[in-house]
């Protein structure tokens, strides 16, 4: 399950998480080059979201991923 919202000023990606596992954020202006943005932790398995603010720039992808 992934779900984005953007709201506001935010964009909130949501998704199904496994307890114990890190997950990373990560971005990319052009889906070759990826750069780490945040990292969460999931305490329990269940839904865990990235914050992020919105920006404007021409191409942002995002994409989770575990270590």
């Amino acid at each position: 399950m992934l779900s984005l919202e953007g709201m506001a000023d935010n964009l909130t990606i949501t998704f199904a998480a496994e307890v114990g596992r890190s997950y990373r954020l990560l971005s990319s202006p052009d889906l070759a080059t990826w750069a780490p943005v945040a990292t969460n932790a999931a305490v329990a398995a269940g839904p865990l979201q990235f914050v992020r603010p919105l920006t404007f720039a021409p191409n942002v992808f995002h994409r989770v991923v575990t270590p």
